[in-house]
């Protein structure tokens, strides 16, 4: 399907912007991405233990909503955590991207914390006024993938603590942007709080944001 060769190279491109812009570390390959064609409903889902930065449309796995493997390298299968993928999916039907990242002061500032305030305007323009930031869950499990759901239905993107983000969108560039910035703020409100006391962009002035 040309629609599921389209779907693989735009979670390739955002799996390279991903590793690039700092949000997997070590051995490159850390997080998940994927991406849902809404016609089939079919996922497309980056493979486990595949590096971002040489990944290729090949690479991606596609699976449906039960996790049944549609089309795939006979090497390759997919993240452990695409359970978490297919319930967001199953949860929202309005959301057709998802990016897991292991970015690193999101995850700092998700053990310190139960929110992280927006300290951007863009954080404001792309989230809100906060992430919330859920309790620890074991990876790859139910009980994550309900964690995560759960947090999702407050804003569209979230902090899994001792973990990592997951944002969704209507497409993977969003959900991507939407990571960054958490990230970046993450970055600031660090650095803000070694400071002193921040001032954060309250939630009346992110919705004065939203209607402009």
């Amino acid at each position: 399907m040309e629609e599921l060769n389209e779907l693989r190279k735009a979670v390739v491109s955002v799996s390279q912007d991903f590793y690039q812009n700092g949000l997997v570390r070590n051995t490159g390959t850390g997080g998940n991405i994927s991406a849902r064609d809404p016609d089939s409903g079919l996922i497309a889902v980056t493979p486990s233990q595949v590096r971002y930065d040489t990944m290729e449309p090949e690479d991606i796995v596609v699976i449906n909503l039960d996790g049944d493997v549609i089309e795939s390298r006979e090497d390759l299968i997919p993240t452990s955590e695409s359970p978490t993928h297919r319930l967001i999916y199953q949860e929202f039907s309005q959301f057709h991207a998802v990016v897991h990242s292991h970015s690193i002061f999101a995850t700092v500032l998700g053990s310190l914390f139960d929110s992280i305030p927006a300290m951007h305007t863009e954080f404001a323009a792309f989230i809100g006024d906060s992430v919330p930031v859920a309790k620890y869950a074991q990876p790859g499990t139910k009980k994550m993938a309900r964690v995560i759901v759960e947090k999702l239905r407050e804003t569209p993107a979230m902090v899994l603590r001792n973990h990592g983000t997951v944002s969704v969108a209507e497409n993977p560039k969003t959900a991507l942007d939407r990571a960054l910035a958490v990230e970046d703020t993450a970055n600031m409100y660090y650095h803000a709080r070694a400071l002193g006391n921040p001032k954060v962009i309250s939630p009346e002035q992110c919705r004065k944001l939203d209607e402009g």
